[in-house]
């Protein structure tokens, strides 16, 4: 009985450690997907406001 109880602790020690493992890897994923936004957006609101520029250049 004692000997299961060590091999389900050892189990249940491994998946813990899988699982955040797994979160870990997925909280990264996360952080790096909104980096990415966040230059994306830059980048849109950069060209926009020299589109902008362009435009009320030639417009004046």
């Amino acid at each position: 009985a004692a000997r299961q109880r060590g091999v389900a602790l050892v189990l249940v020690l491994w998946v813990l450690v899988l699982l955040s493992i797994a979160t870990g890897t997925y909280a990264l994923m996360v952080r790096m997907d909104r980096l990415e936004a966040n230059a994306l957006l830059a980048g849109t609101q950069a060209r926009l406001s020299a589109e902008a520029g362009v435009n009320l250049v030639s417009v004046a």
